[in-house]
């Protein structure tokens, strides 16, 4: 069954400007605001960057500051990291995050389990594995729940098919992120000494992976044999997994990975010394950089993770139980004030 296409009446992410803030509910989701203000951290008129406040009341959930990827200062300020992800990476990406959203909503409950195979289908299997008896008693969904059932995997593969899509965007922006950071951390391993503590091949390594074009490869590490076990837990022989003991990062993307792709993940390992004298494996991956465009809220992560964003979350409301109700009515107040001003404006 071929999902209907959904998404020519899905409108994309769009960024709003901060005059408009004013007159906008603060209990609904607000568009994205952009701005130029990412060389300020403090916040406050004197030091060159005032809070946007919706309606009035509430500032945004989220505050990314993107400037070191996107230059010019850039700021986004938004309620969802979808929202803030679409700004980050533009492109087709408002578009599809948008779908994506649209069918996660849509979606709804799965009005019934998986539909058992038909009589003919479990023929297919042949004469040595069906069974007769259970043949006899294979029932047909009847009409509406085929139907309602029909109708939610529709919805799903939608959903699904959004997914794959945004995936892959994130995917090719964060490319684009892992090789500039990787040039970058090469250069500093190199101006700072450890570039030539290095052996030959984890500088080919980390050359080939901040290189682009042909030249260019998706990190694996240091190729070392390592067993592999059958399904009863015996050793089946040998298989190459990448190692990195190196002290140079190295950036990998979790989309390049099982279990997006059939290559194995590399393996960090680095060694310390405990004051026993006794060597141990440093958990964790010290030495790994990890991107993960995988969807829009672990992408921004990461990014934040890596150092790329630096990335504020602010809560919604801080006030205690017994003062919501006023609060609301002071939010209808102003709410109602501004967009009273900005009509008059109009006229």
């Amino acid at each position: 069954m071929t999902a209907p296409a959904h998404n020519s009446d899905v409108t994309p992410i769009t960024a709003i400007t901060a005059d408009q803030l004013d007159t906008l509910d603060p209990n609904l989701l607000t568009p994205p605001l952009v701005t130029s203000d990412g060389h300020h951290d403090e916040i406050g008129a004197a030091h060159g960057r005032v809070l946007p406040m919706i309606g009035r009341w509430r500032p945004y959930v989220v505050d990314v500051n993107a400037t070191k990827l996107a230059g010019k200062g850039t700021r986004i300020y938004a309620d969802t990291a979808d929202d803030a992800v679409a700004m980050l990476v533009g492109g087709d990406a408002p578009a599809a995050i948008a779908e994506l959203r649209a069918a996660r909503d849509d979606l709804g409950v799965d009005p019934a389990p998986e539909p058992p195979p038909t009589r003919d289908e479990l023929l297919l299997i042949g004469a040595d594995d069906a069974d007769d008896e259970a043949l006899a008693f294979v029932e047909e969904l009847d009409p509406q729940t085929q139907q309602a059932y029909d109708e939610y995997r529709a919805r799903r593969d939608r959903l699904e098919a959004a997914q794959m899509r945004v995936a892959a965007l994130l995917t090719d922006h964060a490319t684009g992120v892992r090789i500039r950071l990787q040039q970058q951390l090469n250069a500093a391993a190199v101006d700072d000494g450890r570039w030539e503590r290095l052996d030959e091949d984890e500088r080919d390594e980390l050359t080939a992976c901040a290189a682009t074009g042909e030249q260019g490869r998706r990190p694996f590490g240091i190729p070392e044999m390592v067993p592999f076990f059958d399904e009863d837990g015996e050793e089946a022989g040998e298989v190459a997994r990448g190692e990195w003991r190196a002290d140079v990062p190295l950036v990998c993307l979790r989309t390049d990975y099982l279990p997006f792709t059939g290559t194995a993940s590399p393996l960090s390992v680095v060694t310390g010394t405990a004051p026993t004298g006794a060597e141990f494996w440093v958990p964790g991956d010290p030495n790994l950089v990890w991107l993960n465009p995988a969807d829009p809220a672990d992408y921004l992560q990461s990014l934040a993770d890596a150092g790329l964003v630096e990335l504020t979350e602010r809560p919604v409301d801080h006030a205690v139980e017994l003062m919501r109700p006023w609060l609301r009515e002071k939010r209808q107040r102003d709410l109602e004030r501004a967009q009273a001003a900005a009509a008059s404006q109009g006229d």
